[in-house]
């Protein structure tokens, strides 16, 4: 859709009440020109009388219903001034060229000549960018929205799982009932105001009705690992901030206890910055994520969020984490602070949760993003998405060595849109155009699977407008899971980049950390330790000979590389204790070898049987095939019967 204009048909009838001219307008579109789209009240052009002023009267309504709408506004008169409704009116914010929400009513005062009015209601509608020009008698206008989808009844419930009404050093006092209004002029059917005790009720705010709930809820912050929104609560959980104990683990286990909640991982990728956590926004990084992961403690991933970078979207940590085989669903949130006159609207990335067969409540909508049945979005609507039958959140089983699977997508925008893609274990298996005014796509396709995958879609477009928070229009879907023969999806690079990632946390523990009880700092370093073990376990899964050494009392340890990092060689010394070598023999199978980040293997230090004692062995830094191995990240692992273990190494040239 270009700007939204006029109705072509549109004639306007005066209706001249007193001084009062009153006119309709509503969005076409398609419509190419915005100058032509120009309101003319009187015969004045633009700039005749601007030393003057004049009263502006702008009624907002559904235009198949009439209906009076809340909505969010901008003006901007012919200097190119944003203008609001007078203070106590309504809601006033600076950032994005300044905007307002109001119930459907309001009144500006701006200079008679040519302004710019805009209105918007959520992404289920069209929004308006319309010129007027305004001459001496006070004007009231009638904006009629177009509805373009109606996801509701299509047993979609869109909400956003991040806002806050009563963050630090705000402008406003809000309350939840402001934050209703404001989700109403989004059209969000839930707000989740994460204000840690503020006006919290334990269940959705008295203020909510069957349209928009509003639930005042909490998001714990630790400074080393990560925030979390903590959705549904019925009691509060404490303590809301930490740095070094408790983790977030000790928090979504205390969360979990209550029924009906669930935890998010929030703004997981606020900064790149992962060894600098002595402010915002580095502090907020989900450095724990990869630990709490583990035992399932963490249920929803916010892949839209504003605090996060790359334009918001954090798409490589969830795909990585997806390619370790862990269900994470997708979710959106803004983060956006309503109670500050500088902050983005709420609803300008949001979650859409598809429970047809459900009763809308708090916790019906959170279950729902735990099961998956999600895709968050800035303006485009995926109203389907579907993979032999099987939906976001399904899971696919498959016997076969490969096979074949049919596929539908459809997406519909009040914006035009360029391109659509197919997404299996992160990477672009199928591309769509968007052709014609790119507002809709309808489409099957087929994949072939020959492994466990998840299968996703996304979708993108330039973001030339006004309304649509972001650098570009994006919307992606949770995935389906395809298994085969029960077997998670598993990239082996991710996971060992997941091991390498607990390294440098563990870094900043032993480095920086300090901690009032020193036990708390013995159970965070074991916690690191464990998952540091999972992931290498998945990189590097023992046979089963391997295995067949069974459980010893005490088992060989392969010690850290010296030095390390290193420029040329190294030492990889590991032990083997009496204990390990089975009763009756004298030697056990050891194999000392070198992979690389990927999980190939670069050289084969040693290879077959030895007594118990401590052993040093010599590393040159070439391969198997003689020539020098290159800078970067390695892995030594020590394999004897029924245990393995694993050490990186750094090699810089």
């Amino acid at each position: 859709m270009g700007r939204c204009l006029f109705k072509k048909s549109w004639r306007p009838v005066l209706a001249i009440i007193g001084i009062a001219v009153v006119l309709s307008v509503s969005a076409i579109p398609g419509s190419e020109i915005f100058a032509e789209t120009v309101v003319s009240v009187e015969t004045s052009g633009p700039g005749l009388y601007a030393d003057l002023t004049t009263r502006l009267t702008a009624v907002i309504v559904d235009a198949a219903t009439g209906d009076t709408l809340h909505a969010r506004c901008n003006v901007v008169d012919c200097y190119n001034a944003t203008h609001f409704p007078p203070p106590g009116t309504t809601f006033n914010y600076t950032s994005y060229g300044g905007y307002f929400y109001t119930e459907g009513v309001f009144d500006v005062d701006l200079p008679c000549g040519f302004s710019v009015v805009r209105i918007g209601h959520g992404l289920e509608y069209e929004s308006i960018e319309t010129g007027v020009n305004l001459g001496l008698n006070d004007t009231t206008i009638v904006f009629e929205l177009v509805r373009i989808a109606n996801m509701r009844d299509g047993g979609w419930i869109s909400g956003d799982c991040h806002i806050h009404i009563n963050h630090q050093d705000g402008q406003y006092g809000l309350i939840p009932a402001n934050a209703f209004l404001m989700g109403k002029a989004e059209d969000l059917q839930i707000v989740n105001c994460l204000d840690n005790g503020y006006f919290f009720t334990g269940s959705a705010d008295p203020c909510s009705d069957d349209d928009c709930i509003i639930y005042m809820t909490e998001e714990f912050r630790s400074d080393i690992y990560g925030h979390m929104a903590l959705l549904g609560l019925s009691s509060e959980v404490l303590p809301y901030w930490s740095r070094w104990w408790p983790m977030t683990t000790d928090i979504a286990d205390a969360v979990h206890q209550q029924e009906g909640t669930i935890v998010i991982s929030a703004h997981p990728i606020s900064s790149e910055d992962f060894d600098d956590w002595s402010d915002w926004p580095q502090n907020g990084i989900a450095r724990a994520l990869p630990v709490d992961i583990i035992e399932g403690r963490i249920d929803a991933f916010e892949v839209m969020s504003y605090s996060n970078c790359h334009a918001g979207r954090e798409l490589e940590l969830w795909y990585r984490l997806l390619n370790c085989g862990f269900r994470l669903p997708a979710c959106g949130g803004t983060d956006a602070c309503m109670n500050r006159i500088l902050t983005g609207p709420l609803g300008g990335f949001r979650t859409y949760v598809h429970m047809p067969d459900s009763a809308f409540t708090a916790h019906a909508w959170s279950a729902g993003i735990a099961a998956g049945r999600t895709f968050v979005t800035n303006g485009p609507l995926i109203t389907s998405f579907e993979i032999d039958g099987a939906f976001p959140g399904d899971t696919l089983n498959m016997s076969g060595s490969s096979k074949s699977y049919d596929g539908s997508l459809a997406v519909s925008c009040a914006y035009p849109l360029n391109r659509a893609e197919i997404v299996r274990n992160g990477e672009v298996i199928q591309t769509f155009e968007f052709g014609g005014d790119g507002l809709l796509l309808d489409t099957t396709f087929t994949v072939s699977v020959d492994e466990s995958s998840w299968i996703a879609a996304r979708v993108y477009g330039a973001n030339d407008f006004w309304h649509p928070i972001g650098d570009s229009l994006f919307a992606h879907t949770n995935y389906v899971y395809i298994c085969k023969f029960g077997m998670p999806v598993l990239v082996k690079e991710d996971a060992i980049f997941f091991a390498s990632w607990i390294d440098d946390l563990r870094t900043i523990i032993e480095t920086d950390g300090d901690f009032s009880d020193p036990l708390d700092s013995l159970v965070v370093i074991d916690r690191l330790e464990t998952a540091r073990q999972f992931y290498l376990d998945l990189a590097f899964p023992m046979s089963p000979s391997e295995r067949e050494g069974g459980d010893v009392p005490q088992l060989p340890v392969l010690l850290q590389n010296v030095p390390n990092p290193f420029n040329a060689s190294t030492f990889m010394q590991f032990t083997i204790p009496e204990t390990a070598v089975a009763a009756g023999g004298k030697r056990i199978g050891v194999n000392l070898a070198v992979y690389d980040v990927s999980g190939r293997l670069i050289k084969t230090i040693f290879s077959g049987e030895l007594p118990p004692g401590s052993y040093n062995y010599f590393w040159d830094g070439k391969c198997d095939e003689g020539r020098s191995a290159a800078s970067g990240v390695y892995f030594s692992r020590l394999n004897t019967p029924g245990h393995a273990q694993t050490v990186k190494m750094i090699l810089l040239r």
